[in-house]
């Protein structure tokens, strides 16, 4: 009855979170916005896991099905109450024209893009072995990048803004050269063994397209069918690359193609559902932190010389008692609340975490977007928020969205001297 009441109380925040970004005339692929990002993240990677357990796994974790679905709710009414409150100073629409660079901004943007493969290539430089052809693909991924994590950061979000710009404008002549410059840029980004990492350009090309396809007028019903498609063609291949770093590429020439789908469609499953299986980490080992350990361990984390060398998701691991290879657990955000602030606290934390996230999301669109055109940087920093449905708070913005405006800077800093030259001439 409990569980009963708890899907059903979840299910209408899922339905009051869609009436509100439909009245601002938003879809739920408008990933550019920072409310849809995370609700959607939290939505498929927490809210779903409950689904997952039930039908492929045996209902291993039935007793935490009310407590996921009610934080979820909590969230999702925090994140529409904040969204509604800052839609009333915010413009409403947006218009896909007006993010295709032209002219000198298009010029920057593959400028941002090359910049960001000479460091990969610098970094693979650095490194002492390749991840993705070492024996132990999981250790090699984490221990390859020890010291090398800023190095890794920026290319990495040179290249997707980079990319995001260019295929903005390729998408225009040749969505086929766009999908080629995508498929080169994950096979780049791929020797990382960090599957996420390399699909997000996979993911990028496949959004653009759909964005592409609204404005040429397609209907609805085949709008959301191509979504779905992209999003299962994404996670398959991402399987694929879990399959490599289980086995690397020696035990991936090798295998038998029913082990692989088998691997692959089970691959799909755990991704959404190993969040769930974090979060019992936590609660069955009464996992307790000091208040705002992870906020402060994280940020310490990205200072230079502070001493600190582990990431909260493996302070939770340790705290909880669990050993395996790779780095530490992915608590979710209900985890990293419970740790710190207990069961009623997470209640506080998950309703202003959200709130202000609703709230600040699209002042952050019309900054950004309305006012400077910045379009790619929008999309990729909003984007990854949907990290802090699964990751640490602080993580994500330390090695997401930072980043991101690191490269902000870069690119105005770019166009500024090139326009002073073209002054000039």
């Amino acid at each position: 009855m409990i569980v009963l009441m708890s899907f059903v109380f979840y299910s209408f925040t899922v339905l009051v979170f869609c009436l509100c970004i439909r009245v601002r005339k938003l879809r739920l692929f408008y990933f550019h916005n920072p409310s849809v990002s995370i609700f959607c993240g939290v939505f498929f990677f927490i809210g779903l896991a409950p689904i997952i357990d039930f039908f492929f796994y045996n209902s291993r974790y039935d007793f935490l099905y009310p407590i996921v679905w009610f934080y979820c709710s909590v969230f999702f009414l925090g994140l529409s109450f904040g969204f509604i409150l800052s839609s009333i100073y915010t413009p409403k629409h947006f218009s896909l024209s007006k993010a295709i660079p032209y002219g000198l901004s298009s010029f920057v943007y593959v400028f941002i893009y090359i910049l960001g493969v000479v460091l990969l290539f610098f970094l693979y430089y650095r490194m002492p072995e390749i991840p993705i052809f070492s024996e132990d693909v999981h250790e090699a991924r984490v221990k390859s990048l020890v010291g090398l994590g800023y190095n890794y950061k920026i290319s990495l979000y040179c290249i997707y803004v980079g990319y995001l710009g260019v295929s903005l404008s390729l998408m225009r002549h040749s969505k086929i050269l766009a999908f080629m410059l995508s498929l080169l840029t994950f096979l780049m980004i791929m020797p990382t063994a960090n599957r996420i990492d390399s699909l997000f350009v996979i993911f990028v090309y496949g959004v653009v397209f759909v964005y592409f396809y609204e404005a040429s007028g397609g209907g609805i019903l085949r709008l959301y069918t191509i979504s779905l498609i992209i999003g299962f063609v994404v996670l398959f291949v991402s399987a694929v690359v879990q399959y490599i770093r289980h086995y690397g590429i020696q035990g991936f020439a090798g295998a038998d193609i029913n082990d692989l789908i088998r691997f692959s469609l089970g691959g799909v499953y755990h991704r959404f559902w190993v969040q769930l299986e974090n979060l019992s980490y936590m609660i069955n080992n009464g996992v307790n932190i000091p208040l705002f350990k992870t906020f402060i361990n994280d940020f310490l984390l990205a200072i230079p010389g502070s001493h600190v060398n582990q990431t909260s998701g493996v302070l939770l691991k340790q705290a909880a008692g669990v050993e395996f290879r790779g780095g530490g657990i992915t608590p979710t955000f209900i985890g990293e609340g419970y740790a710190q602030f207990g069961y009623v606290g997470t209640v506080i934390y998950c309703l202003f975490l959200s709130s202000m996230i609703g709230f600040f999301s699209n002042f952050a669109v019309s900054f950004l977007y309305v006012k400077h055109n910045l379009f790619p940087f929008l999309f990729i920093s909003s984007f990854f928020l949907y990290g802090i449905s699964t990751s640490t708070l602080v993580a994500v913005f330390v090695h997401a969205v930072a980043p991101v405006f690191v490269v902000l800077t870069i690119f105005v800093f770019v166009r500024s001297f090139f326009s002073s030259l073209c002054v000039r001439v």
